[in-house]
């Protein structure tokens, strides 16, 4: 009998994750695509690390040469931060690597087309909304728009958790909110802007078809009004321009991460695992870091103590990671 697995969501997590397990499991597997279509996606557009690459190679057979277009991606070949410290530096990718910005609605259409053309007898596709999880110690009963599907293991990317429990507050920053607005028109870069500003700090990922900026602060400290006035006057542009735009976003946030990546049959990935702020792409390199361990997980490589405490230990490294570039401070006199 065959043996399936199934990857609830298709977002940025979700993708990598069908792309290490296809790429991994032998041809007894079904690799099974849950999602629903109709489920919103942030689409901010996202900034990657050389690891990200490989997962799509493996999975889709990405190809910089060929395929960047089809992402809507630039080149990444660092990153440079602006107003940190005396001097502005470029924070190069480790070995030399090369990473891309990409854009997260290309994404999904992009890999499922190459899934299926790839790997016709493995990967299989349900679209719907799962309505009940039902997790044992042999299997993972799912109902989806009420039609019951039975997995051996699942991994849940289906965005941000429902509860709390088994959840652990992060304290490695004290950013909670971000403002997102976007330029058509801009000079080309090949490295993603980290910003130092008087409230926190702001992000600047280039795609082909615009670039994004994304103000991080604080509003427990800095009001939302204070916050829009000074990312308008970084970009140069008046805070109506920048609010009235339908390119402009505001949502707010909390850093977490799980600590029970691994509950008998069932584990999570992405924003349903962890959520840290978007300094130096550190989710997402997480996110690839968690389709390891999943593999290892469902090979009976590691067992479920073991792949839960080795999910904090990458948890706590990335909060290290955080940490570290917030110990130096920036040029801004922001404490009080």
């Amino acid at each position: 009998m065959r043996r399936r697995v199934g990857v609830i969501g298709v977002g940025s997590a979700g993708i990598v994750t069908l792309s290490k397990l296809l790429a991994c499991l032998s041809n007894e597997w079904d690799v099974v695509s849950i999602h629903d279509p109709n489920a919103p996606i942030l689409g901010i557009g996202e900034s990657t690390n050389p690891s990200f690459i490989r997962i799509l190679e493996h999975g889709t057979r990405f190809s910089l040469m060929e395929d960047i277009n089809q992402l809507d991606s630039t080149l990444k070949y660092g990153t440079m931060f602006k107003g940190w410290r005396e001097k502005d530096w470029l924070n190069p990718l480790l070995s030399g690597g090369v990473a891309v910005h990409f854009n997260t609605f290309k994404l999904k259409e992009f890999a499922m087309s190459r899934f299926e053309t790839l790997w016709p007898e493995k990967f299989k596709t349900i679209e719907g909304k799962v309505d009940n999880v039902i997790n044992t110690d042999s299997d993972v009963t799912l109902s989806i728009n009420g039609v019951d599907e039975v997995f051996d293991y699942v991994v849940d990317c289906g965005g941000f958790p429902t509860e709390n429990t088994d959840y652990v507050r992060s304290t490695c920053s004290l950013m909670n909110h971000c403002l997102v607005y976007s330029f058509k028109e801009f000079d080309p870069i090949q490295y993603t802007e980290h910003i130092a500003t008087e409230n926190g700090w702001m992000f600047g990922i280039p795609l082909q078809s615009r670039k994004t900026y994304g103000y991080m602060f604080n509003d427990d400290i800095t009001p939302v009004e204070e916050a829009q006035k000074d990312m308008a006057r970084h970009l140069k542009i008046t805070v109506e321009e920048l609010t009235n735009s339908s390119e402009y976003r505001n949502y707010t946030f909390v850093p977490y991460y799980t600590t029970r990546f691994a509950n008998k049959r069932l584990m999570k990935n992405g924003n349903r695992a962890l959520f840290f702020e978007p300094i130096s792409a550190t989710s997402i390199n997480q996110y690839i870091a968690t389709c390891e361990l999943i593999a290892k997980y469902i090979l009976g490589n590691v067992d479920e103590e073991e792949a839960n405490a080795e999910f904090v230990h990458e948890s706590n490294i990335t909060e290290d990671i955080i940490n570290f570039y917030y110990h130096g401070g920036t040029t801004y006199n922001s404490v009080s």
